[in-house]
């Protein structure tokens, strides 16, 4: 057989926290890395040769050490492709989502990483893409200038998972059925680059332990509307379909997950297929001083709504803000003792 799988884990078990790199807080990026490679040897067992150059949940292999093996092995198996598994890291904590890396000049990398972005999107419709999702990696370029992909000789693409630091994909790098998703999503992707068919079911469903966890929003529901014809679904985890919510219908949600939204009657919507609506807060009559501490308070916080003061002598402050600016207003005028009407 000319056909090899080169399962490249990105990083060592020595990177995080022992160097002070490639991990945040909770989570050392090796650590999900080795267990998406792990699934996905599982998953391709039997089916193709598979190699990894860096052992998993080992201290880092230096990556000319890496390449040069990986090349070794290219005499023996001319047909072999390689995908390094990485998670993300950005300084804007609120950036997220999927995105691959390929040479930039590489026809079948691009292809190879065409067809994981496709299979994401397929089989894990909740997660988002970073940009385009996919990212010509260009030489000279200090950003997306990989040695796996620039040093190899082989079909070779790297993927970015989810940044670690933002907070809502780093409970889905922690989460054990969304390693297994990933893991699916390689497995079923170097299979189809061979024009094979998986072996294996590619999509599965997390049990109850593994719903994702609603975030309540308390007293203070949200307000969203639906912008493309979407599912309404019985678990957290967006999985058995209940029926569907027409484009444009506007809807309070009462919680949320890293991907859904929680509505009333106990059903789930897709945040993807949604925006968030803002809304109206009406304080009663307001003195100077609490005047001031409104305006404080926007001031403080660099909010995207807006707030004006209405009528003579003590006149209210209608705000219209949305999302999370919404409830945390609320919260403060709740903690003042204020009396406040939401439209």
């Amino acid at each position: 057989m000319s056909r090899a799988f080169l399962n490249d884990a990105g990083h060592g078990s020595d990177s995080w926290p022992e160097r002070g790199m490639k991990g945040v807080p909770g989570l050392a990026e090796h650590d999900f890395n080795a267990v998406v490679c792990q699934e996905t040897h599982q998953l391709l067992k039997g089916t193709l040769p598979v190699f990894e150059g860096q052992p998993l949940l080992k201290r880092d292999v230096p990556l000319i050490n890496r390449s040069k093996y990986y090349n070794s092995l290219y005499e023996k198996y001319p047909e072999s492709i390689g995908i390094s598994t990485h998670a993300n890291a950005s300084r804007d904590e609120t950036v997220r989502g999927f995105g691959v890396f390929y040479w930039h000049n590489h026809e079948p990398s691009k292809r190879l990483a065409e067809i994981i972005l496709k299979n994401v999107k397929r089989m894990i419709p909740e997660l988002p893409i970073w940009g385009s999702g996919l990212w010509p990696s260009l030489p000279g370029d200090h950003w997306s200038n990989f040695h796996i992909l620039r040093e190899t000789e082989m079909t070779f693409v790297l993927t970015e998972w989810a940044f670690m630091t933002n907070a809502k994909d780093l409970r889905l790098l922690k989460n054990d059925g969304f390693r297994k998703q990933c893991a699916q999503v390689t497995a079923a992707s170097v299979l189809e680059f061979y024009g094979m068919q998986s072996t294996f079911k590619a999509e599965s469903i997390p049990q109850p332990n593994e719903l994702p966890t609603v975030t309540s929003f308390s007293k203070y529901p949200r307000l969203i509307e639906v912008t493309k014809d979407t599912g309404k679904y019985e678990y957290a985890n967006l999985s058995n379909n209940k029926g569907i919510i027409s484009k444009g219908t506007r809807l309070k949600v009462y919680g949320e997950t890293y991907a859904a939204w929680a509505g009333g009657g106990g059903v789930f919507i897709q945040k993807k297929d949604t925006q968030e609506i803002p809304q109206a807060i009406i304080t009663g009559g307001l003195t100077k001083e609490r005047i001031d501490t409104v305006e404080e308070y926007f001031r403080s916080k660099n909010l995207s709504g807006s707030v004006e003061f209405v009528g003579e002598g003590n006149p209210y402050a209608k705000a219209i803000l949305k999302g999370k600016e919404y409830q945390d207003f609320c919260e403060f005028l709740d903690a003042q003792n204020w009396w406040y009407k939401m439209e």
